[in-house]
């Protein structure tokens, strides 16, 4: 999930194109959900080890690609920062997404959140491989406008 506004997105799909599956918690801070669903009775015969996998596939074909599941952070939350960049021109949901893909797919984000709404984008990252800079050079080069401070840091509010 990238943005506040998306929660309910993912509900109303949920609802009307997922019915093998129960969406029984969001939490958006952390880019988790939580889903309830029979792996024998919705992928019969295959290994447990595909479930991850399975749902991706089927959460991504449901929503054509905005929604999708990956593993849970495998190192303590000490390794991760969360790093706050403000833009502008960021007028809808279309826009949101394009920024969220143009950081998301950077090694060391975990997760991001964008608000065309705050004119925010969130993203937690691990510092040890990625930082503030290669965002705002991945948003910059996609056509965002990035608010930055004159020492050439990203705004902050």
């Amino acid at each position: 999930m990238f943005s506040e506004e998306r929660v309910q997105d993912l509900r109303a799909l949920f609802g009307e194109k997922l019915p093998k599956f129960t969406l029984v918690e969001t939490d958006f801070m952390n880019a988790e959900i939580t889903v309830a669903f029979d792996p024998a009775q919705t992928w019969p015969g295959e290994k447990p080890e595909r479930e991850l996998e399975l749902l991706n596939n089927t959460l991504r074909n449901a929503s054509r690609g905005t929604f999708g599941v990956k593993p849970r952070r495998s190192k303590p939350a000490e390794a991760y920062v969360t790093v706050e960049i403000l833009v502008a021109g960021l007028d809808c949901k279309g826009c949101e997404l394009g920024a969220y893909r143009l950081i998301e797919q950077i090694p060391g984000v975990e997760t991001v959140h964008v608000s065309f709404r705050s004119g925010k984008i969130l993203a937690v990252i691990e510092p040890a491989r990625t930082d503030a800079a290669k965002l705002v050079a991945a948003l910059k080069q996609g056509g965002v406008e990035v608010q930055v401070q004159g020492d050439g840091e990203p705004a902050r509010p």
